[in-house]
């Protein structure tokens, strides 16, 4: 049976009390004031103001003041008989409050601040959107007594604020709830190997820079807002998930990205003619998709770029000009199972490459005289003309005219 939702009658039993008396009661505070400050947009399960309860003092009721209390919580005292409640809690949200104002003992460190409260109730609606989540909490510890800093896949900072969630590789059924976007000081998300609902969750958040989710269900499309809803982001791996659509231009305007892999999806379209502007950008992963068009000349702006792997997708044309003389951190070039044209250029015998996958596309010409630092080399099922010493790919299968 679900929980009932969390009712005005309960939240007016509960803080029937003063502040001072019931820390717990910060965490109501700061919860709402993100939703309705500073533009922040409500989601649509939040129902519109319902509640206002009066808070008692051990000298008896007050009359209600004629203003909201402060947004500064540490403004919030006994005097404030008068706590408006702007939402309504929806079946999961109630149930992560209920438990932090009924059954949670952990209490609030000296000269820690409120803020705590708000990342141990994020957390609860975590565990609470989990579907198999008796089965995690007998083996994880989570909702337990201890500070979040100790539950399974938490780490904190110093400063015992939320730095990483890490629940990788435990096959959660999971929502993600929007909240883990208000984690102030959260920067690594990894929840590969988990089965993820409701698509890709958008996460906005300016202290974010990495973010895993292979292998966890992922479906629909990745929103063109992650561009300015994850700013800080420098690692985005996505791969081998159901996502659909074209890769938005949005992403390759992160300026700090310097990882990228969204290997095995279902994405269309072309690469984008903006990936010059991902300057900072490592690896590029796209292989195992359905791209079409040529590979953007502007990749040669991309000097930092030490792998890129598009192999496995419907790419047409010729390799980019002078893509071995600019690219000069290129060590992996992976471009199989495409239907490329046109030589490889002698100027890849100075190129650094250690790996190379260019079999299966229709490139023809002598091949040229390869770079002495090939440990891995597939050249096969081209058109290619074999006239001299191949290095390593000597051993691999490849095509005579």
């Amino acid at each position: 049976m679900s929980a009932p939702k969390f009712s005005c009658t309960l939240t007016a039993k509960l803080i029937n009390t003063t502040i001072a008396s019931h820390p717990a009661l910060m965490i109501l505070w700061r919860v709402f004031r993100y939703f309705d400050e500073g533009g922040t947009t409500r989601p649509s399960r939040y129902p519109s103001y319902t509640c206002q309860t009066l808070l008692e003092s051990d000298t008896g009721p007050s009359p209600k003041p004629t203003t909201v209390p402060s947004s500064n919580p540490t403004d919030i005292g006994s005097s404030d008989k008068w706590f408006v409640l702007n939402q309504n809690f929806g079946e999961l949200e109630g149930e992560a409050a209920s438990w932090i104002l009924t059954t949670d003992t952990w209490t609030l460190p000296a000269a820690a601040p409120p803020e705590m409260y708000v990342e141990r109730y994020i957390l609860a609606m975590l565990y609470f959107n989990t579907e198999d989540r008796r089965e995690w909490l007998n083996r994880s510890g989570w909702l337990s007594s201890f500070s979040v800093c100790l539950w399974d896949g938490i780490i904190c900072s110093q400063d015992l604020r939320v730095q990483e969630i890490n629940l990788a590789g435990k096959d959660l059924l999971v929502s993600l709830p929007w909240e883990l976007g208000r984690l102030d000081y959260l920067e690594r998300l990894s929840l590969d190997e988990n089965r993820l609902q409701d698509g890709f969750v958008q996460l906005s958040t300016l202290s974010l820079s990495y973010v895993s989710m292979r292998n966890a269900t992922l479906t629909g499309t990745i929103p063109a807002s992650i561009g300015s809803s994850l700013p800080r982001l420098t690692s985005l791996d996505l791969a081998n998930n159901n996502l659909v659509g074209t890769i938005p231009q949005e992403i390759l305007l992160l300026s700090d990205l310097k990882y990228l892999n969204l290997d095995n999806q279902y994405f269309t379209g072309i690469i984008p003619l903006d990936i010059a502007f991902t300057s900072q950008l490592e690896e590029l992963h796209l292989a195992g998709n359905a791209l079409t068009g040529t590979i953007p000349t502007t990749i040669n702006y991309l000097n930092r770029l030490s792998v890129f792997d598009a192999g496995e997708n419907s790419l047409t044309g010729t390799l980019p000009y002078n893509m071995f003389i600019d690219m000069t951190s290129l060590r992996q070039l992976h471009l199989d199972n495409n239907f490329l044209t046109g030589t490889i250029s002698p100027e890849i015998a100075i190129s650094e490459l250690e790996q190379l996958e260019l079999q299966s596309n229709a490139f023809t010409g002598e091949i040229p005289t390869l770079p002495q630092t090939l440990t891995f080399c597939k050249l096969s099922f081209n058109r290619l003309q074999v006239t001299g010493d191949i290095g390593v790919c000597e051993l691999l299968e490849y095509a005579r005219l």
